[in-house]
């Protein structure tokens, strides 16, 4: 698997700064909860995670660049980048 730049360099911020979202990553794919209100809890809480997040800006220029499918990036989920 080819690693992109753009993913090594993230990567190498997240590994610096280690956001509370490492903690709880499986919060951030709200995918693999059921649907209902306990997806939209679990979408609540990841986004309450990154309103205080130091690096939430380069997490979201990250996804919209890398094209990220799945997942919460820098508070916003698909539908919303």
């Amino acid at each position: 698997m080819k690693l992109s730049r753009e993913y090594i360099r993230f990567m190498g911020l997240v590994e610096r700064i280690d956001p509370a979202c490492r903690n709880n990553p499986d919060l951030f794919f709200p995918e693999d909860w059921d649907v209902g209100s306990e997806r939209r809890n679990v979408i609540s809480l990841a986004k309450s995670y990154c309103e205080v997040c130091p690096i939430r800006s380069q997490c979201l220029e990250y996804a919209i660049t890398a094209k990220e499918e799945f997942g919460i990036w820098g508070g916003l989920t698909p539908q919303e980048r």
